[in-house]
């Protein structure tokens, strides 16, 4: 319900702590930019208010992503 009520939103006017939260809530990498942050987001809202994916798979896919990029620092 939250992701439905979010995708109407417009994404340039949530205040940077709010959407800090948001994308925190969603394991969506907060070292990114803000325009990187709000991009992720809106790919988020997309995957889970349009094809009506559990946030739980949503979640792990975030998961995989940040092995995957614990993984490549680890090699350098």
């Amino acid at each position: 319900m939250e992701d439905q009520l979010l995708s109407m939103e417009d994404m340039s006017q949530i205040p940077e702590n709010t959407l800090a939260k948001i994308c925190f809530d969603r394991g969506i990498d907060l070292d990114k930019s803000h325009r990187e942050q709000v991009e992720d987001l809106r790919l988020w809202l997309s995957i889970s208010n349009l094809r009506n994916v559990p946030h739980s798979l949503l979640l792990i896919t975030r998961v995989q992503d940040f092995s995957r990029d614990v993984i490549e620092n680890d090699e350098d």
